[in-house]
This record gives C-alpha cells, sequence and structure tokens, in this order.
C-alpha cells in the first residue's frame, strides 16, 4: 500500500493494519470509537503476538495497535511513532494463575513483575 501520510485516523484506509490474532479490541473496535467508516478493519497482515505484529510496524510494514505499557520504550526511543493523539481504554485484561507455592518460569514471573 501506499506510504502516504497520517493526518487522522481517516487516513488508514491508505495503509496496511497490522492485527493481532485474538484480540477482541483490535482495528474494528478502535475504528469505531474512532468514529471512522471508510477503512476496512479486516483488510491487513495478522500475526500471532504483538511482539510480532510491532516488529513489522518497526519495519514499516504497516500500522499497528498496541498497549502503551508495552510501545512506550518503543516511541521515546523512535522505533515507532504515535500518529494520531487518540488512545482507547482497553476493557481486556491478562491474567496469570497459578498454583499456590508453585514456582514460576522465567517468562512467567517477566509477566508478572514488568519488564
Amino acid at each position: 500500500m501506499a506510504r502516504l501520510p497520517l493526518r487522522e485516523p481517516a487516513d488508514l484506509v491508505n495503509h496496511s493494519l497490522l492485527h493481532v490474532i485474538g484480540y477482541e479490541e483490535g482495528w474494528g473496535y478502535w475504528l469505531n470509537i474512532m468514529g471512522v467508516d471508510n477503512v476496512d478493519s479486516s483488510m491487513g497482515m495478522q500475526f500471532d503476538t504483538l511482539v510480532s505484529t510491532l516488529r513489522m510496524a518497526e519495519l514499516g510494514q504497516g500500522v499497528a495497535l498496541g498497549r502503551s505499557s508495552m510501545v512506550q520504550e518503543m516511541l521515546s526511543e523512535g522505533k515507532l511513532v504515535a500518529p494520531f493523539g487518540q488512545t482507547v481504554e482497553a476493557s481486556e485484561s491478562f491474567y496469570l494463575v497459578r498454583r499456590s507455592g508453585a514456582q514460576l518460569h522465567h517468562a512467567a514471573n517477566v509477566f508478572l513483575i514488568g519488564w
């Protein structure tokens, strides 16, 4: 797709949307809240993780939605840009469930205490 400027959400019609499989509140949700009806939220590339999606955005392959906690460092380092000032509160949450006293795998511990 053409690499035209992103001045407002409706300009996404000229860009490839990058999707994370399994996120309920993806592009369709975001575009609806922004009042954008000229962008087909089903179009674009799909990835199985947010990390993959953000990497493709970093490589200039499209536009991704990301959780602020996951993209803040990339934004501050200039690896990604936030083309619009709008943010949307997500109602989706992530949980870590374990047996009481069970040892956590390192990756689970990173999830629990943060990056």
